[in-house]
């Protein structure tokens, strides 16, 4: 094998994306070439590192899809850093990208803060499937043991105006809460149901006003928000509605069908 062709297949060997007879030929070559097995052991030992060290992110499923579209854009040449090739630091480059992008845009907290905008950013993912439950079902009782058997707390679902149309089980922050679905006149509610222990009113960031009767409420990205807590629990509404409507929502349901 001619040195330059060796050189041109380090990386791919890196990332395990040759045959097992270039793979062969090349470490054949290495054996008599000690400054190329040095760059390939470095580039071996870096990508190690990286795939080891990066921590381990939970995004919503709306931002996962927003940083796979940016990762799978043409990166300018002139902005990507030389390791030992292009494709290969290109590849290193969009993984630390879409990694800090998830950890900017989460403004995940030591703390334990969650921003409202993870709320409305999961519902925005979901309200555009047609398809989003696990357990499909309009009974108030049934979805409530579904989710009693996934999740370390009991949650209870408040029977809304709204038609309810099942639920699936889902991921704020690191925390595990139960997500139903309600339809109402048309538009999808995304309810989020939390131990407040753990996901406490006072670490959600994104909540503007506060009403006497102890409902928060808030928007972001054209969607309102109403949060509670009750009986132990958390519970955060979310839907493509001014605020003034879903205040309305919460009022009618609150004079009307909350036992």
């Amino acid at each position: 094998m001619e040195r330059h062709e060796a050189i041109e297949l380090l990386e791919p060997l890196v990332d395990g994306e040759v045959s097992e007879e270039k793979e062969r030929e090349v470490l054949e070559f290495l054996s008599s070439a000690p400054d190329c097995r040095r760059e390939y052991e470095r580039l071996s030992a870096l990508s190690r590192s990286i795939r080891e060290n990066l921590p381990q992110i939970e995004a919503p499923p709306y931002l996962r899809r927003r940083v796979e579209q940016m990762a799978n854009q043409p990166m300018r040449q002139s902005f990507v850093p030389r390791l030992f090739g292009h494709r290969w630091a290109q590849t290193v480059t969009v993984s630390l990208l879409a990694a800090t992008l998830v950890l900017v845009l989460l403004n995940w907290e030591s703390e334990g803060e969650v921003s409202l905008s993870m709320f409305v950013l999961d519902h925005m993912e979901y309200a555009q499937q047609q398809e989003v439950t696990e357990l499909k079902s309009g009974d108030l009782v049934e979805l409530e043991s579904w989710f009693k058997a996934r999740l370390p707390f009991t949650p209870q679902l408040p029977a809304l105006p709204a038609l309810l149309e099942g639920g699936r089980l889902c991921h704020i922050g690191e925390e595990r809460v139960a997500l139903a679905f309600y339809n109402w006149d048309g538009n999808r509610i995304s309810l989020f149901v939390g131990d407040a222990k753990s996901l406490r009113i006072s670490r959600i960031r994104g909540i503007l006003s506060l009403a006497p009767d102890g409902v928060s409420f808030g928007s972001e990205r054209g969607h309102s928000a109403a949060v509670w807590t009750k009986s132990g629990l958390t519970y955060v509404i979310v839907v493509a509605c001014p605020e003034k409507e879903l205040k309305e929502f919460v009022e009618v349901w609150r004079s009307n069908y909350e036992s």
